[in-house]
């Protein structure tokens, strides 16, 4: 299945109002600013603690970097990022994102613009 590319949603002086979409089996990718001001939002609506997973590309004397695991608790919401493009970007300039679970979680993809 192909990722669900999500556009990022800009910051602006009189803030911005998040549109949140709902997660897919097809988990995310989007476009990771190599300014590093790109976030991954996420809320977890559902009565369960679910994991998203960053993978990352970079690899240290010839190991792997580990993906980036983070739990979002039952309920609550995590703003997560920066991600520095050398440690994140795929080999298309995106991020990818994988969710464990998919019931009652959302997500947005913030762009902080660099002034």
């Amino acid at each position: 299945m192909a990722r669900v590319e999500a556009a990022p949603q800009s910051v602006v002086a009189s803030g911005l109002e998040a549109s949140f979409a709902a997660a897919t089996a097809d988990n995310v990718s989007f476009t990771n600013s190599v300014d590093q001001r790109t976030l991954f939002w996420v809320k977890n609506g559902d009565g369960s603690d679910h994991d998203v997973t960053f993978h990352t590309s970079e690899t240290r004397d010839g190991n792997a970097v580990a993906d980036l695991t983070v739990t979002i608790t039952a309920g609550k919401e995590r703003l997560m990022g920066p991600f520095p493009a050398g440690v994140y970007n795929q080999s298309d300039g995106t991020v990818y994102a994988d969710f464990s679970a998919t019931t009652s979680m959302t997500y947005a993809v913030i762009n902080i613009p660099a002034r």
